[in-house]
């Protein structure tokens, strides 16, 4: 049995003459570690650039590469080999694969959306071999790659192949649920409490706080300095920064974030002093002093974020320290919401940005309020590329607030010139009021 299985490693890359990082694929049969070329020479070439890209493109082709091997036509080749007899028909049975075996489990994930994108990233491979002139069987301008998901004879097909539960429900009614579990709105004042408690160290819910004030992604959070540098040198604990030049926010700088952007946002100085307060001043000196006994050398000034012994916390970390936080949220309070996640808290830096851009025009105009300054600022805080969707969401999402508090519309606008923090606990306390 071949074992197939992703490593992220980091080397000088010949081409560019620089250090690269990425993932690449092994496969493990008749006591051999083998190294797929191909497929790493693709992700070497289209996932470099971003560490989160390149494990989601090797993990799905370890996942494919696994399907393959249990088939018997690829049984006697090595791995190496797979990508030449591979057809478009072994892509829409891996499919189909995937659906029965969700079917089975009676779960909604992988939704058939995720595997739809999954795919295409198997088809993207084969593009990219067939631009390197390399020979195989896929028809990459046929679409006889896709299984027909509506077709009654498929979903009739799958159910008869997922016999191992009994009344399972059907594709369509399991998508649905799927859809129903993804972020429906802002995370609350109450779920946000409840989930700062339900993680196990707080430094966790710190980060969780900055990037609620901030719209950072977890790489971004990540990287915040303890001391900045160049354009960032005047980043350092609150009580540190020259008080008679402070304003309310601040600007800093990201820099290699999502597709390796560069990006100038704003930080309000309440989310700073609470960072000091509640983590800096607690907790940080005694973790970088584990970090020096653990490394022997001073923890660098451009990282603040540390375990309790010591280790720089990475985007990973607050992955699975974030899902744990969840799921203890949920046992402590029934209404917490299983979709929510980290990344629940960048949907409030825009929300609130909107309603002190826009103001009561967020009642008084049509849906298709837009404005191009608005836009950019809000396309730097939060790094997207394309905004023209995202800026209706959140100016949705911003209008609401605003309607759910018509008789205190006035005293709205005016929070949200402040933190993110005040901004919430308005909202809490009038939540409070309400009989």
């Amino acid at each position: 049995m071949t074992i197939f299985r992703k490593r992220l490693i980091d080397y000088e890359s010949v081409d560019i003459g620089l250090k690269v990082r990425h993932y690449i694929v092994t496969a493990e049969e008749q006591g051999k570690t083998v190294l797929l070329s191909y497929p790493n020479l693709y992700l070497y070439d289209k996932s470099r650039s971003s560490i989160k890209t390149s494990e989601r493109y090797a993990a799905t082709i370890v996942m494919f590469y696994a399907y393959l091997s249990e088939l018997s036509r690829f049984k006697p080749l090595s791995a190496s080999h797979y990508h030449v007899i591979c057809t478009n028909q072994d892509i829409r049975r891996w499919q189909v694969t995937r659906l029965i075996r969700r079917q089975a489990q009676g779960t909604c994930r992988p939704s058939s959306a995720t595997i739809f994108e999954d795919a295409k990233i198997v088809l993207n491979f084969f593009l990219w071999l067939d631009r390197k002139a390399i020979p195989h069987l896929v028809n990459l301008t046929s679409t006889t790659w896709l299984p027909n998901y509506k077709s009654e004879r498929m979903l009739n097909y799958i159910a008869a192949k997922a016999q191992e539960r009994v009344n399972t429900d059907s594709i369509r009614v399991l998508d649905q649920e799927n859809r129903q579990r993804r972020m429906d709105g802002l995370i609350t004042h109450q779920e946000i409490a409840v989930f700062m408690h339900s993680f196990a160290d707080p430094v966790y819910a710190c980060m969780f706080m900055l990037s609620l004030g901030t719209a950072m992604r977890p790489m971004d959070v990540c990287r915040f300095p303890y001391v900045g540098n160049g354009v960032n040198s005047h980043i350092v604990p609150y009580t540190e920064m020259d008080q008679r030049h402070l304003s309310t926010t601040v600007d800093y700088v990201v820099r290699h974030s999502k597709g390796r952007k560069t990006r100038q946002i704003v930080i309000h100085i309440d989310d700073l002093k609470r960072l000091q307060t509640e983590y800096t001043d607690q907790y940080y000196v005694q973790r970088a002093a584990k970090y020096r006994a653990r490394h022997g050398v001073a923890c660098p000034p451009d990282i603040l974020f540390l375990t309790e012994n010591g280790h720089p916390i990475t985007p990973k970390m607050i992955a699975a320290r974030s899902y744990s936080a969840k799921r203890r949220a949920m046992v402590t309070d029934p209404e917490f919401r299983p979709q929510l996640n980290f990344y629940a808290a960048r949907h409030w830096w825009p929300t609130q940005f909107l309603i002190r851009f826009f103001g009561d025009k967020l009642i008084n105009s049509d849906s298709r309020l837009f404005n191009l300054a608005a836009a950019q600022i809000l396309q730097n805080q939060m790094g997207h590329s394309q905004l023209s969707t995202t800026f209706k969401h959140y100016v949705d999402l911003a209008r609401l607030i605003l309607y759910l508090n018509l008789n205190n519309v006035e005293e709205v606008l005016a929070c949200s010139s402040q933190s993110t923090l005040r901004l919430l606990d308005y909202l809490r306390e009038q939540r409070l009021k309400t009989p």
